[in-house]
Protein backbone atom coordinates (compact mmCIF):
# COMPACT_ATOMS: atom_id res chain seq x y z
CA UNK A 1 0.00 0.00 0.00
CA UNK A 2 1.58 3.32 -1.01
CA UNK A 3 2.03 5.83 1.82
CA UNK A 4 -0.35 8.23 0.08
CA UNK A 5 -3.09 5.61 0.14
CA UNK A 6 -2.22 4.44 3.66
CA UNK A 7 -2.62 7.99 4.96
CA UNK A 8 -0.38 7.50 8.00
CA UNK A 9 3.15 6.31 8.83
CA UNK A 10 3.92 2.60 8.66
CA UNK A 11 4.18 1.26 12.19
CA UNK A 12 6.73 -1.28 13.36
CA UNK A 13 5.41 -4.61 14.57
CA UNK A 14 6.59 -7.89 16.04
CA UNK A 15 4.72 -11.08 15.19
CA UNK A 16 5.04 -13.74 17.89
CA UNK A 17 3.19 -16.78 16.57
CA UNK A 18 2.24 -19.94 18.43
CA UNK A 19 3.65 -23.31 17.45
CA UNK A 20 0.25 -24.39 16.14
CA UNK A 21 0.03 -21.33 13.86
CA UNK A 22 3.64 -21.88 12.76
CA UNK A 23 2.97 -25.52 11.87
CA UNK A 24 -0.43 -25.06 10.21
CA UNK A 25 0.06 -21.73 8.45
CA UNK A 26 3.67 -21.72 7.26
CA UNK A 27 2.71 -19.95 4.02
CA UNK A 28 1.02 -17.13 5.94
CA UNK A 29 4.10 -16.80 8.18
CA UNK A 30 6.24 -16.47 5.06
CA UNK A 31 3.88 -13.82 3.65
CA UNK A 32 4.05 -11.82 6.90
CA UNK A 33 7.85 -12.01 6.87
CA UNK A 34 7.98 -10.97 3.21
CA UNK A 35 5.62 -8.02 3.77
CA UNK A 36 7.68 -6.74 6.71
CA UNK A 37 10.93 -7.05 4.76
CA UNK A 38 9.37 -5.21 1.81
CA UNK A 39 8.34 -2.39 4.15
CA UNK A 40 11.87 -2.21 5.58
CA UNK A 41 13.37 -2.03 2.08
CA UNK A 42 10.86 0.51 0.73
CA UNK A 43 12.32 3.77 -0.54
CA UNK A 44 10.34 5.92 1.88
CA UNK A 45 11.26 8.59 4.43
CA UNK A 46 12.08 7.05 7.80
CA UNK A 47 9.74 9.45 9.58
CA UNK A 48 6.90 7.81 7.61
CA UNK A 49 8.17 4.23 7.82
CA UNK A 50 9.09 3.05 11.31
CA UNK A 51 9.83 -0.48 10.10
CA UNK A 52 12.59 0.94 7.88
CA UNK A 53 13.79 3.37 10.54
CA UNK A 54 14.22 0.72 13.20
CA UNK A 55 15.69 -1.88 10.82
CA UNK A 56 18.30 0.63 9.60
CA UNK A 57 19.19 1.49 13.21
CA UNK A 58 19.50 -2.19 14.15
CA UNK A 59 21.54 -3.00 11.03
CA UNK A 60 24.04 -0.30 11.92
CA UNK A 61 24.13 -1.11 15.64
CA UNK A 62 24.68 -4.86 15.17
CA UNK A 63 26.60 -4.64 11.85
CA UNK A 64 24.11 -6.88 10.02
CA UNK A 65 22.22 -6.62 6.73
CA UNK A 66 18.96 -4.68 6.46
CA UNK A 67 17.08 -7.91 5.64
CA UNK A 68 18.41 -9.59 8.76
CA UNK A 69 17.66 -6.52 10.88
CA UNK A 70 14.08 -6.43 9.59
CA UNK A 71 13.19 -9.83 11.04
CA UNK A 72 9.93 -9.37 12.94
CA UNK A 73 8.24 -12.82 12.76
CA UNK A 74 9.10 -15.18 15.62
CA UNK A 75 7.84 -18.46 17.07
CA UNK A 76 9.03 -21.10 19.48
CA UNK A 77 11.27 -23.87 18.13
CA UNK A 78 9.63 -26.85 16.44
CA UNK A 79 9.41 -30.05 18.45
Amino acid sequence: IPLEELGRPRIDVVCNCSGVFRDLFINQMNLLDRAIKMAAEADEPVEQNYVRKHALEQAEEFNISLREASTRVFSNAAG
